[in-house]
């Protein structure tokens, strides 16, 4: 029978949560810009429905355990307790230890300087230093313990347990000032020392099954780049699909898996319909797919013979896996796709490749165009953006931010400058699109050091998958209007 939770574990989460400073509570909806006095009543875990599609819960997932350590990157700044607390601890009960490398959280400056010292002094695990796989008893939630993690809230009863892993590293910094979410996530990287990178900010909830997709999609993009003669396999970032935690309810919601990431001549992010063949040519690229990974499966086969051989007395059949891997590809449901641009700057990548790409450009200031300049920059070093179905990550969408920008800016003319500066670092003769639809950022002052981050090696012309998505989508928009 499981150990029960004991109830100054309920009541430290309680306590953490209630510690908010008053400053905060004055006005919490214009301080989050997102219903504060429902994430705290609904607490630090609850159950969220399965969003994915039936094919996803059925597949294996094939990849290299070894070199599967994740470092997440959680960079916020005034962020509510519960809505941070509840972001860590769904990473640490929905996702497989062995991948969890580490949990790396920068706090940008925020007013509440306590919120961090509190979280680490929880009694309560990841935060709970003694708590290891060497436990006599381990910690295990269910449901019947765990009413305060669950309670008030709309969604179903769990109707699994939540088993609480081996302990987690966790690495805390806090920014001297404030600094903004690009240069605390740089700064997160460099703390990394993971094989795969994953930012995400701090008000989500990841779904179960959610890392093993990501992982695979990025083992076979290595393996396709290890085959084709690129060390460390070719430059690949992968994002979940995002489901929408609405702000006001806070209730989790399926959101569309046939959206991707795009954006407009004035370099704003746009979420925008996957394109849909026609039956014929879809037929047409399952074929192609299905004759691909039959052969790929027949060369993964024959050389694992020598290297697998011992696994046969044990009943393990190779026909098996040669038979899930095309089945799992050919299946437009849980099949991976392009993204001109990450959906949501929620993504993971190998960590080798990010620093490669010199991260985020630190030149880009506060907030605004990061995750469009680095999927600019990823396509044109050779490198893709893909969208993973079968991952699920449920993210608060606010209206507006909810944080002041640092040296007296507002949002509007951060953004303004940092679109500036991805134009003329990457977009050469199409930066006159740019200056077209936003004539006034010919006056923002910038300098030739703020483009520096153009001459990363092994990178080339604009792809036009990107360059004929902007110009459609911003036909599109003039047409609307």
């Amino acid at each position: 029978m499981p150990q029960r939770v004991p109830l100054d574990y309920v009541m430290t989460v309680r306590d953490f949560i209630a510690g908010t400073s008053a400053s905060e509570r004055t006005d919490a909806w214009e301080f989050y810009h997102y219903n504060a006095a429902r994430s705290d009543v609904i607490g630090a875990l609850r159950a969220l429905p399965d969003t994915r599609d039936v094919s996803c819960t059925a597949r294996p997932y094939h990849f290299t355990v070894q070199h599967a350590r994740v470092s997440i990157v959680i960079a916020f700044h005034n962020e509510a307790r519960s809505a941070l607390l509840r972001t860590i601890l769904t990473l640490y009960h929905r996702t497989q230890r062995r991948h969890l490398h580490e949990l790396i959280l920068i706090d940008d400056y925020s007013d509440d300087g306590d919120l961090m010292p509190d979280m680490l002094n929880l009694k309560i695990p990841p935060f709970l230093r003694n708590f290891s796989s060497t436990s006599p008893t381990p910690m295990t939630l269910t449901k019947s313990s765990s009413s305060y993690f669950t309670s008030n809230s709309q969604a179903a009863p769990p109707t699994n347990t939540f088993t609480a892993p081996t302990e987690v590293t966790i690495k805390t910094a806090r920014n001297t000032r404030r600094s903004g979410v690009i240069a605390s996530r740089n700064r997160g990287a460099r703390l990394a020392t993971g094989d795969y990178l994953l930012f995400l900010d701090s008000h989500c909830e990841v779904n179960v099954g959610w890392l093993e997709p990501l992982l695979e999609r990025l083992a076979i993009g290595e393996m396709a780049g290890a085959a084709g003669g690129v060390a460390g396999g070719a430059p690949i970032a992968v994002s979940p699909v995002l489901d929408s935690i609405n702000a006001e309810s806070l209730e989790y919601a399926a959101s569309s898996k046939n959206l991707m990431g795009g954006f407009d001549w004035n370099l704003h992010f746009h979420w925008i319909p996957r394109p849909q063949s026609t039956q014929q040519s879809q037929q047409q690229e399952q074929q192609q797919q299905q004759e691909h990974y039959q052969a790929e499966a027949q060369e993964s086969l024959a050389s694992l013979n020598a290297k697998t051989a011992y696994l046969q007395q044990f009943g393990w059949e190779r026909k098996r896996f040669s038979e899930a891997r095309i089945h799992r590809d050919t299946n437009t449901a849980a099949t991976a796709f392009k993204s001109p641009t990450i959906a949501g700057g929620i993504f993971m990548i190998s960590r080798h490749w990010f620093h490669k790409l010199n991260g985020f450009n630190p030149f880009l200031e506060t907030w605004g165009g990061e995750a469009i300049e680095f999927s600019i920059k990823l396509w044109l070093c050779g490198g893709q953006i893909e969208i993973v179905p079968c991952s699920r990550v449920g993210h608060i969408f606010r209206k507006e931010h909810p944080f002041h920008f640092p040296n007296g800016t507002d949002s509007q003319t951060t953004y303004l400058r940092n679109s500036k500066i991805i134009a003329e670092s990457w977009l050469d003769a199409y930066k006159y699109f740019f200056y077209a639809s936003k004539p006034a950022a010919r006056d923002i002052p910038i300098n030739n050091t703020h483009t520096a981050q153009s001459s990363v090696e092994e990178c080339t012309q604009l792809p036009a998958v990107l360059l004929v998505f902007a110009a459609c989508f911003s036909a599109t928009q003039t047409t609307q209007r």
